[in-house]
Order: C-alpha cells, then sequence, then structure tokens
C-alpha cells in the first residue's frame, strides 16, 4: 500500500496489531516515508534510516508523527544529491521536550500494558543507537534498506489464498475513522465459520472413508483428500477462540464492580486468522468435493448408490430378500411388448425373478462345468445377481444366438424409452465384470435410462462404482 507525501509532510503506514496481523508485531516492518519520499523502516523498536543508521527509539508499530519529527533530523540524513530541507521536517511539530521522557511517554505506557518486551524499552542495549538493521528486512545487494518504490510487496502474505506465517498483507488495507487500518475486501473470518470448516472436514473425512475401496475411478478420492488437506492447512494455523477468565476490580471511585471476562492468553506468532472470504470459499469447496462422491447406504441387506438399487460382484444382497418381480417392471414392460409389437417385433420375459438358493444352484452348475474363473464372467454368486432383486429380467432366448436377432436390436435402440437398458453391452466387460449380455435388461425407469443410453454408460459408470469380488 502506498500512501502519498507532498512537501515537508511525514506520513506513517500504521496497522493496528490484531488476529489477523499479529505474527510477530515486534518483526513486522512499519515504513515511514518522508519528503521527498525518504523512507525509514520501524522494526524492533528501532527506527532505521535510509542508509542502516538509528536516531530513534520507538515501540513496534508505534505512530511516528508530528512529536517525532525533529528526531527525523538526525535519524535520516537526506542521501546525497537529494532534494531534501531537513528544516522543513523539524518545522512540522514543536521543538522537542529536553527532559528524560521526552518522545517515551507511549514507550512506558506500552511496556506498563506489556506490549513491550524488556528488550524494547528505552535503555536497552538493544536499543541503543548504532544497532544495525534487522536480518529479515529487504536489503539491496550492498546491504542498503530497499526503499518503498524498490519492492512491490515485502512479503507474499497469501499461498494459496492462505496467509503465510510472519507476514502482512498490507494491500487492501485503509485508515478507518479511528486511524487504523482495516480490510476493504473482507473482514476476518468468525468463530463460526471457523466451526463450520471444522465440520466440513469431518464429513468429508467420513465420505471419503464410505467409499474409498469402491470407487471406479481413485482420483475422486485423492481430489476430496487434497481439499481435506488445504483446509486442515489452513486450521491448524487458525487459532481457536482465546480462553476467558474472568477478573474482578473496582472501577475507580466504586466500591465494587462486576468481573470482566478478559482473555488472559497470548497468541501464537504461527496463528492467523483468514479473511471471511477464504474461509466461505474454502468451506464451500471442500463440501462440493465431497457432495460429488457417491452416497452409499444398505438397508435390510439392500444397497442404493445414490438412491438408485445397485446388485453387481461388489454389492450383494443378503440371502433372505424375496422381493419378488417389481410391478413397476411389470408395467413397463408390459407397455415395451405392446411397442415391438407394433413394429413387428415379439417380446416376453425368458427369466425373472430369481431367490438366492436359486441362483445357488445355478452357479454351482456352471462351477462345475466351466470351473469357478470362467464361470464369473457370465453367472453371479449367490446375492449377486441382479435377478434376485426384482429389477431384472433376460428377454427372449437366454443365450449368445439371441444377440443377432431383430429382437435384439430393437431391444438396443428402444429399451430405454420404457425404462430399461442393457445392463451388460459389449466392451464394457472391465467395467461390469460380466461379458456381453443382449437379453439381460436392468429397470432403472424412463429418465435415468435414457440418460444411460444416451450417454453410452454403464451403472457402474455412471454412479462412479466398482464390480468385483
Amino acid at each position: 500500500m502506498h500512501l502519498p507525501t507532498t512537501g515537508s509532510e511525514a506520513v506513517t503506514s500504521q496497522r493496528r496489531p490484531s488476529s489477523r496481523s499479529r505474527v510477530g508485531a515486534a518483526r513486522r516492518p512499519s515504513r515511514v516515508v518522508g519528503a521527498a519520499g525518504a523512507v525509514l523502516v520501524l522494526a524492533s523498536g528501532v527506527l532505521v534510516g535510509a542508509a542502516g543508521t538509528t536516531g530513534l527509539t520507538a515501540a513496534p508499530g508505534a505512530l511516528v508523527g508530528e512529536q517525532a519529527a525533529p528526531a527525523l533530523e538526525a535519524a535520516a540524513p537526506p542521501a546525497e544529491g537529494a532534494d531534501v530541507d531537513v528544516a522543513d521536517l523539524a518545522a512540522t511539530g514543536p521543538a522537542p521536550d529536553p527532559s528524560p521522557r521526552a518522545g517515551t511517554d507511549y514507550l512506558s505506557r506500552s511496556a506498563e500494558r506489556g506490549m513491550l518486551t524488556p528488550a524494547d524499552q528505552p535503555g536497552s542495549e538493544e536499543t541503543t543507537a548504532g544497532v544495525a538493521a534487522p536480518a529479515d528486512l529487504p536489503l539491496t545487494a550492498s546491504g542498503e534498506i530497499l526503499a518503498e518504490g524498490d519492492v512491490a510487496q515485502v512479503d507474499a502474505p497469501y499461498e494459496d489464498g492462505v496467509l503465510t506465517p510472519g507476514t502482512v498483507d498490507l494491500d487492501g488495507l485503509v485508515p478507518d475513522a479511528s486511524g487504523s487500518l482495516e480490510s476493504e475486501t473482507s473482514p476476518e473470518a468468525s468463530p463460526v465459520q471457523r466451526e463450520e470448516l471444522v465440520a466440513a472436514v469431518a464429513a468429508a473425512q467420513a465420505q471419503v472413508a464410505a467409499v474409498r475401496d469402491v470407487l471406479l475411478d481413485p482420483a475422486r478420492a485423492a481430489s476430496v483428500d487434497a481439499e481435506i488437506a488445504a483446509a486442515q492447512a489452513l486450521l491448524v494455523r487458525w487459532p481457536t477462540p482465546a480462553p476467558i477468565e474472568a477478573v474482578t476490580f473496582h472501577a475507580p471511585g466504586a466500591s465494587f464492580a462486576e468481573p470482566v471476562a478478559e482473555s488472559l492468553g497470548t497468541p501464537s506468532l504461527l496463528e492467523i486468522v483468514p479473511p471471511s472470504s477464504v474461509a466461505a470459499a474454502r468451506t464451500e469447496s471442500l463440501r462440493a468435493a465431497a457432495d460429488a462422491l457417491p452416497v452409499i447406504e444398505t438397508v435390510d441387506g439392500v444397497t442404493r448408490i445414490d438412491g438408485v438399487v445397485v446388485v453387481n460382484k461388489t454389492f450383494p444382497l443378503g440371502p433372505d430378500y424375496n422381493p419378488g418381480l417389481a410391478p413397476e417392471l411389470v408395467a413397463a414392460f408390459d407397455t415395451m411388448v405392446a411397442g415391438a409389437q407394433a413394429d413387428g417385433i415379439a417380446l416376453w420375459i425368458g427369466s425373472g425373478f430369481r431367490s438366492y438358493a436359486d441362483q445357488t444352484v445355478i452357479y454351482d452348475d456352471y462351477v462345475a462345468r466351466h470351473g469357478t474363473e470362467r464361470a464369473d464372467t457370465f453367472s453371479a454368486r449367490p446375492g449377486h445377481s441382479e435377478h434376485q432383486s426384482g429389477l431384472a429380467i433376460n428377454v427372449n432366448q437366454v443365450h449368445r444366438g439371441f444377440s443377432g436377432t431383430a429382437a435384439a436390436a430393437w431391444v438396443a435402440e428402444h429399451a430405454h424409452e420404457y425404462g430399461f437398458v442393457v445392463r451388460y453391452p459389449e466392451g464394457k466387460e472391465g467395467v461390469t465384470g460380466y461379458g456381453h449380455e443382449s437379453w439381460h435388461l436392468r429397470y432403472l425407469g424412463v429418465e435415468l435410462a435414457t440418460q444411460l443410453h444416451t450417454e453410452d454408460r454403464t451403472l457402474e459408470e455412471y454412479l462412479g462404482v466398482t464390480s468385483h469380488y
């Protein structure tokens, strides 16, 4: 932030320590701009001239105004060739008070309030004239302190939208009515926002843990993990509300006063409260990433993913689940039969509902004839058959010969119009876990069936889950 200077005015840029900028007030540079743009740096209680000389001690972040102007003459002699009238600087304020306390009232009061460490107080060896500039100030190659115009910003306060330790964001700050610098873009985040982010992290961790092992694309879990890590990085430096103690005191002239709640804790130098906008964006981004994961619920042995009943190699049904053929499937199939007949195609149900026991007999027979590995490519193990859900049927002939028929072509083209999809399409064996079955239809309803048909996706691809034992 740049403050204009004209004539002999001495202008200071000061920010009142707050929870956003309390990261090492004693080491944070404050700039004092004098006539002709002369730059003084106030750090660690030392007013440092352009050449690194010291002429005035002050509290970190102290306001150097008119009463300190006479000391500027000694503290910051004009550079060679500079057009600076030191007398103009001295004329901006009254003559200095020769008393020992001149210029130290602020320091005394600050020390009494606990704002200064002993090393910062007048008379300390660390604040006597001749102390070199602090090592963390911006210097040129020759060791001179950089002027404000030489650097766009001393520190890089934000890293991925988060304030980094030990930095202060001076951009976007304007003096308020009291002269303090406040953000004109976003205030500090509130404790409620911190609680919301903590809750969002916990919820996201639970969501990703529930689906990590069944996600078709592991990158989806990785993206949520990254969001969680970013939120935790923000929270680890975001201080929790300071402990509050009740302190009883007596007001002047009164015999008793009500206890006053006062924070007695000292914040860590690494504690930073982010801007409200940053906290809100981080919470929203985390929630959005977590909400993109599938929601898996298993009730009474039936698994629903995003509300859709799923039965495959990953998600089985219990042995006691026997709903029979779903009425909505039967109604939709009757309508499809009529539509096929209008086009000269005959359709019928070759195989409908199967119980857990029925599937056991069928699967065991295939294993006996072909072995487990081969049988698993075309027959479901007990509990893993869609037929047990009551939402799947086989139409016409249940064998490879059906694939080349006119009926198979009509089903592939029109089944979605009635709420059905060919559940195991050709070329998707690695996703569904089964070879192509042109006769196996799954009822999903017209809307979802049409979406899958249009996008050429399987149910696993749509829901983002696996199908494997």
